[in-house]
């Protein structure tokens, strides 16, 4: 089981949202597309945030449902991202200790995927019959 990478675990296509687009249409992406975690980029695709669906709960609390927020207001600006080519022992330590729901996988701060828990649970879901 050493040999296996992030890019054998992460979901190369990935929902994003631009951080000067409104909250609420980032709460219609994830529940049309039925995730919990939303990469943010500026308008030159480069990484500049993360979007979860914590964030959005801790925002309606916060500002009400009808204030308008920004996604760059919410989101969480320090993102742990990680490479396709590491092992998925380190993705799954520092998701582990962090207690991290994801990691955005990157090259040179462009988004090439997401490793989630739930990319965790399909592995193993997939693979059950090795283990019977």
């Amino acid at each position: 089981m050493s040999s296996l990478l992030v890019s054998d675990f992460m979901t190369a296509e990935v929902e994003v949202i631009f951080d000067d687009e409104q909250v609420d249409i980032a709460g219609t992406i994830m529940t049309l597309s039925r995730i919990r975690h939303l990469p943010v980029t500026d308008r030159g695709d480069r990484l500049v945030g993360l979007l979860t669906q914590r964030d959005l709960l801790a925002r309606v609390v916060s500002h009400g449902v009808e204030a308008p927020v920004l996604v760059r207001d919410i989101m969480t600006k320090k993102v742990t991202t990680i490479a396709a080519t590491a092992p998925i022992q380190r993705a799954a330590r520092i998701m582990l200790e962090n207690k991290y729901g994801c990691l955005i996988v990157t090259e040179a701060q462009r988004i090439t995927g997401i490793l989630t828990e739930t990319d965790f649970v399909d592995f193993v879901a997939s693979n059950a019959e090795r283990w019977e």
